[in-house]
C-alpha cells in the first residue's frame, strides 16, 4: 500500500529531491523551499491545519509518484510530526516506494512579542475564513512569480491518472492555468493548475490580487462598511471566500477591468448601496456578463495521440468513447484571454466608487513580500502611470475543467474538460475513480468535493477514498498507532482500548443480506444485528446492501431481471442519496448504505465497522497477501505498461431499460479471470457447506459441535455459497487471495441445539434466539474470542493473533482482537436483555440515525 505507482516517468520525482522542511516567511527561505522541492519547475503547494488530513494528502501524492509537494501546515512540530510518518527509517528512500524524505513548510503565526495573530496569519488583520486558504493562494502566488508552475490543490485532491502527460500535449498544453469550474464561469478554490505564466501577466495577477484585495478589506474595510452594513457581517468586518475572490480576480482579467462581481453577493437587494454604485443590481449583473462571463467560449480543440485515448464523450453521465475516424478526437474546452485589468480601460461597474481604504503596514507587508523575491510586481490597476505597462501586457490562456453546458433531447447534459480533473458528485460516485476495477475513463485529477452525504462529524471524504480504493490503510496504521486503530471507530481511542473495543465483531455472513430484501427489512435486519453486538459485548459490522435491490436502484432500472451484472458507470446505483459502491471486481461490488456513514454509527465509541472496514478486517486476518485495493492506477499508455483501450460493440456500458448489463468480452478480462477461477471453484465448495448447515472447513454442523470455522470458509467462500442461495450474485466480505487464513478469527454462531437447515433461497425470515440460548450455545467462542490485553503497545497487537491457533489436544488461548462472529441468517433477537445489554443497544439506537431510520423526519430520510 505504500508502493509507488508511477504513470509518467518524466514527472515521478520520488527519490529525485532533497526536500525542505522549515519556515517559509522570507523571501530566502521560500525561494530555497521551492529550489528544495520543485521538479523540473514543477510544485504541487497544498496547506491544511491538520496534520491527519496531510498525511493522507501526502501519501496520496506520493503513492502517484509525485514527491514535489509542499504541504504547509500551522506549526513547526507538525511538519515535525509529518517527517517522522514518513520517515523511510533505516531502509534508503527509493522511487518505488512512497516513504522517504519530504518537504513541509510552515509561516509564523505569532508576532515578535510572541502574540498569535488574530487572524491565523500575518498579512491579515482579521480572520477571513480558515488561515490555510490563504497560505496556499500567497505560496502559490509567491512560486509562479519566480517562474514556477504549481499545481494550487486542497488537501481532499487526489492524482488518478498522469496530470503532466495530459498538461504538457495539446490541448491543454496552450492553458496558463487551468481550474475547477465551481459554476459556468466560477473557480473551485480546490484545484488550479498554472504553467509558463509570465512572472507580470495576467494569471500571476490574479493570485497576487485575489489575496491582495482581502488583505486590504480585513485592514480597512470602512470603506465597504459605508457601502452597507452588508459587507461588513462580521462584526463590522469583511468575510470573503477565497474561491470568491479567485472567481472575481479571474472576471476581472476577461474584462480587463476590475471587478468585484463575487465580492458584492452580500449585497443581494440592498437597492440604496447599488444606488451607491451607479444603478441597480439587474444593470450591474448585464454590466459582469456582458463585459467578462461572456468572454469564457467553448472552444473547440483537438486531442491527438495518447491523450485522445483517455478522452471520452462530452455525453454526460454516459462516458462512452468519443466518435473518431482518425487519430485525433475533436473536444471542446471553456476557455478565456486573460488581459492585464487596469481601472482606465473600461467602466468597471463602480462608477468611480472607492471600495479600498489607503494602505495600512499589513497592505504595505503583503505587496513588500513579493518586492522582496526580487521580481516586478504586476501592473497596478488603480495607478496611471501603470496604464501603458498593463496595456502592453501579453495575454494568457485560462480554461476551466468539468463545465456541464446545455440539456439535450435525451435529458444528457455535455460535460467539458472532465478528462483533465472531476468532482466526486460528477464522477467519483460514479465508478470513475475506482481504478483498480479497470474504469475505461477517469479523469487526471480528482477532488472529493460535492454530493457527499452528511455524516455529522465524520469525516465522509475519507470514507469516499475507502469506497474507491484509495485510502491507504498502512498511513493510517502509522498515524493513529496500529493496526487496531485504523477503524473509523478506533483512530482515536487510547492504548488497548481500541483492540478491546474490537474484540469480537458480528456480522451478517456472505448472502444473508439479498436483493429481494426490502429497506424496511433491511433496516430491521441491522437493529437486531446491533441486538445481538450488545448482547454479546461485541462491536457491530453494518451490513452492506445487495447492489441489485430495488430501493439501491434508480427507479428506471428497477424492474430489470436480477441480480444485475455490474458496469461502470454504475448510472442504475442510487449513488446520490442511497448507496457508495466498493469490491475488489464488478462482480463482488458491494453498496455501502450511506445512511452507516454517520458518526452515531462508525465513530469513536460506536463499536460499529463500516461495510467497507469489514473488508479491510478480514484482508488484515487473512495474511500479508495483497489487498484488492493495492494496486489502484490504471497504466498509461507509451509509459511501459499495458494500456486498457476502450471496448468496442462487445461491452454495454450503460443499462438499458429491459435490459441486463453484459459483462466486457474476455479479451478484457480473461487474463485477470484466469487466475481467479481455481480460487472460485474452491470458495464454492468451502462455502457450499454454509449453504446446508456446516462450518466451513470443518465439516461441523453448526446447529452442533464447536463454532470455530476457518477464515476461506466464512470469506469469499461463503460468498460463493451464498451465489448458489442468491440466484447467481455475490456479495460480502472481501476475503485475500488464496484463501487460507488464521483459525480462530472467524466463527459461525449456533442459533439453535440441533442441526441447523439449509438456509431458503433468498429469505427474508428472521430466525427466533433468545439471549439466553445464544450465549449458552455459543459460550465455547465467546470464550475464545474474549479480549485479553497482552501488555503491547499499539502497533504490535495485530501480530497478536499468531497465537491464537489451536495446538494439538489443547484450546487456543483467549484472541487479541478483531474475531468476527458471523450470523448465517436474519436474526430476531427475543427476551429481554440483561440491563447493561439493553442499555448499550438503547445508546446505539439513538447515536445512530439509521437505527431509527424510519422515526426520522421525511427530509432527513431522503438524504440516505
Amino acid at each position: 500500500m505504500d508502493l509507488v505507482h508511477c504513470l509518467n516517468h518524466d514527472y515521478c520525482s520520488n527519490a529525485q529531491l532533497l526536500h525542505y522542511v522549515g519556515p517559509l516567511d522570507s523571501a530566502l527561505q521560500s525561494r530555497k523551499a521551492f529550489a528544495l522541492t520543485a521538479w523540473k519547475q514543477e510544485l504541487i503547494v497544498f496547506a491544511d491545519s491538520r496534520v491527519e488530513q496531510a498525511a493522507f494528502t501526502l501519501d496520496r501524492y506520493r503513492r502517484a509518484g509525485y514527491a514535489h509537494v509542499l504541504p504547509i501546515l500551522d506549526e513547526p512540530e507538525q511538519c515535525t510530526t509529518l517527517l517522522q510518518l514518513f520517515s523511510a527509517g533505516e531502509a534508503r528512500s527509493n522511487a518505488h516506494h512512497s516513504r522517504g524524505n519530504i518537504s513541509c513548510g510552515y509561516y509564523r503565526t505569532k508576532d515578535e512579542k510572541g502574540t498569535p495573530y488574530v487572524s491565523g496569519f500575518e498579512y491579515l488583520r482579521h480572520r477571513v475564513g480558515s488561515p490555510s486558504w490563504w497560505r496556499k493562494w500567497f505560496t502559490t502566488a509567491r512560486a509562479v512569480s519566480l517562474g514556477y508552475n504549481v499545481m494550487s490543490v486542497d488537501a481532499d485532491t487526489l492524482p488518478l491518472g498522469d496530470w503532466y502527460g495530459m498538461v504538457k500535449a495539446p490541448p491543454a498544453a496552450d492553458y496558463n492555468m487551468i481550474s475547477q469550474s465551481e459554476c459556468s464561469y466560477c473557480i473551485n478554490g480546490g484545484f488550479s493548475y498554472i504553467q509558463n505564466a509570465a512572472p507580470d501577466g495576467p494569471v500571476a495577477w490574479m493570485l497576487y490580487e485575489a489575496m491582495h484585495r482581502v488583505v486590504r478589506w480585513s485592514e480597512d474595510p470602512s470603506a465597504l462598511r459605508n457601502l452597507s452594513a452588508a459587507m461588513t457581517p462580521d462584526r463590522g468586518n469583511t468575510q470573503q471566500e477565497d474561491q470568491g475572490m479567485m472567481t472575481d480576480a479571474l472576471l476581472s482579467a476577461l474584462a480587463g477591468s476590475p471587478i468585484h462581481w463575487m465580492a458584492f453577493t452580500w449585497l443581494d437587494n440592498d437597492k440604496p448601496a447599488w444606488a451607491k454604485l451607479g444603478g441597480e443590481k439587474v444593470g450591474f449583473s448585464d454590466h459582469v456578463y456582458g463585459s467578462a462571463i461572456a468572454k469564457l467560449q467553448d472552444r473547440e480543440l483537438w486531442a491527438q495521440g495518447w491523450v485522445a485515448d483517455r478522452i471520452p464523450d462530452e455525453v454526460y453521465p454516459d462516458s462512452r468513447p468519443p466518435d473518431r475516424s482518425g487519430p485525433r478526437v475533436r473536444v471542446r474546452l471553456r476557455t478565456g484571454i486573460l488581459h492585464m485589468p487596469h481601472e482606465a480601460r473600461e467602466w468597471s461597474g463602480t462608477r468611480g466608487v472607492r471600495l479600498f481604504g489607503l494602505p495600512g503596514p499589513f497592505t504595505r507587508a503583503y505587496r513588500l513580500a513579493f518586492e522582496d523575491l526580487g521580481v516586478p510586481l504586476p501592473p497596478n490597476p488603480e495607478d496611471p502611470e501603470d496604464e501603458a505597462r498593463s496595456n502592453a501586457t501579453k495575454t494568457e490562456l485560462f480554461a476551466l475543467t468539468a463545465v456541464a453546458t446545455e440539456k439535450l433531447a435525451s435529458g444528457r447534459k455535455r460535460m467539458l474538460g472532465a478528462w483533465l480533473e472531476s468532482s466526486w458528485h460528477l464522477y467519483g460516485r460514479l465508478g470513475h475513480w475506482h481504478l483498480h476495477l479497470r474504469p475505461n475513463f477517469s479523469s487526471a485529477m480528482g477532488h472529493v468535493h460535492a454530493g457527499l452525504n452528511p455524516g455529522g462529524t465524520l469525516d465522509v471524504k475519507q470514507v469516499a477514498l475507502m469506497h474507491t480504493g484509495h485510502y491507504n490503510w498502512h498511513m493510517a496504521s502509522r498515524l493513529y498507532g496500529g493496526t487496531a486503530h485504523v477503524f473509523l471507530a478506533t483512530q482515536h481511542e487510547r492504548g488497548s482500548v481500541a483492540a478491546a473495543s474490537l474484540a469480537r465483531v458480528v456480522a451478517y455472513a456472505p448472502g444473508v443480506i439479498h436483493y429481494n430484501l426490502s429497506k424496511p427489512a433491511f433496516v430491521r435486519a441491522a437493529q437486531e444485528l446491533a441486538r445481538v453486538a450488545a448482547a454479546l459485548g461485541a462491536a457491530v459490522a453494518w451490513p452492506a446492501a445487495d447492489c441489485s435491490s430495488d430501493w439501491v436502484l434508480n427507479p428506471d432500472y428497477r424492474n430489470l431481471s436480477k441480480p444485475l451484472r455490474h458496469s461502470i458507470p454504475w448510472l442504475h446505483i442510487n449513488t446520490v442519496h442511497a448507496v457508495s459502491p466498493f469490491g475488489s471486481s464488478l462482480e463482488e461490488l458491494q453498496c455501502e448504505w450511506t445512511g452507516f456513514a454517520h458518526d452515531g454509527c462508525v465513530g469513536r465509541g460506536s463499536r460499529g465497522l463500516l461495510a467497507v472496514e469489514l473488508d479491510h478486517l478480514l484482508a488484515h486476518h487473512r495474511g500479508p497477501e495483497r489487498h484488492p485495493h493495492t494496486h489502484p492506477h490504471e497504466p498509461e499508455p507509451g509509459r511501459g505498461r499495458q494500456h486498457h483501450h476502450w471496448q468496442g460493440a462487445g461491452h454495454t456500458h450503460m443499462l438499458r431499460q429491459g435490459q441486463v448489463l453484459q459483462r466486457p468480452p474476455l479479451g478484457q478480462r480473461g487474463q485477470e479471470r484466469q487466475g481467479q477461477r481455481g480460487r472460485e471453484r474452491r470458495r464454492r465448495r468451502l462455502a457450499s457447506a454454509l449453504e446446508h448447515g456446516q462450518e466451513p472447513g470443518t465439516g461441523k454442523s453448526t446447529g452442533t459441535g464447536t463454532s470455530t470455522g476457518t477464515a476461506a470458509g466464512a470469506g469469499k467462500g461463503a460468498r460463493a455459497g451464498a451465489e448458489q442461495a442468491t440466484g447467481g450474485h455475490r456479495q460480502g466480505p472481501t476475503a485475500a487471495r488464496g484463501g487460507g487464513g488464521h483459525r480462530g478469527m472467524e466463527h459461525t454462531l449456533r442459533l439453535q441445539a440441533t442441526t441447523a437447515q439449509p438456509r431458503p433461497r433468498l429469505s427474508s425470515t428472521f430466525v427466533p434466539v433468545s439471549y439466553t440460548d445464544l450465549l449458552t450455545l455459543n459460550h465455547q467462542t465467546l470464550a475464545e474470542t474474549e479480549y485479553v490485553h497482552h501488555h503491547q503497545p499499539p502497533a504490535a497487537v495485530s501480530h497478536a493473533h499468531a497465537n491464537t491457533t489451536r495446538t494439538a489436544g489443547r484450546a487456543a488461548p483467549p484472541s487479541a482482537w478483531g474475531a468476527v462472529l458471523w450470523l448465517d441468517r436474519l436474526v430476531e433477537l427475543r427476551g429481554p436483555l440483561p440491563k447493561h445489554a439493553e442499555e448499550a443497544y438503547q445508546a446505539q439506537h439513538k447515536r445512530c440515525p439509521s437505527l431509527h431510520y424510519f422515526d426520522l423526519p421525511e427530509e432527513q430520510r431522503t438524504l440516505w
